[in-house]
């Protein structure tokens, strides 16, 4: 894929059935996104352990930060955000344009 946006991932095919048949039966109307707020949790704990382990080592920090596994869990905030867009309660967040309204907010700068 050559050309990745954040649109393009919203577009792609997250919900393949890969869910257990009582998460599918569950009645409660905001589930998957609540599943996705779970993993959100799940990848910013992993890297707060690589904080924790850097705070009580002595020496090169780097050997708590292993680039492969950060890069893993970026990546997977990166997808729970587009799955929190996707399935929010309230309808389905355009997270490029969000973003883009949110960065102007924040750093005064247009994104096109």
């Amino acid at each position: 894929m050559s050309d990745l946006s954040l649109r393009t991932l919203q577009g792609l095919p997250w919900d393949m059935g890969s869910y257990r048949k009582e998460f599918l039966v569950n009645p409660v109307a905001h589930r998957d996104f609540e599943h996705a707020l779970a993993h959100v949790e799940k990848a910013m704990g992993r890297l707060w352990t690589m904080v924790e382990e850097a705070d009580h080592q002595e020496g090169v920090m780097a050997a708590s930060f292993p680039k492969q596994d950060v890069s893993k869990y970026i990546a997977d905030l990166v997808i729970c955000a587009v799955r929190l867009a996707n399935v929010n309660p309230s309808g389905p967040v355009d997270l490029e344009a969000a973003v883009a309204t949110r960065a102007k907010d924040k750093l005064g700068i247009s994104l096109k």
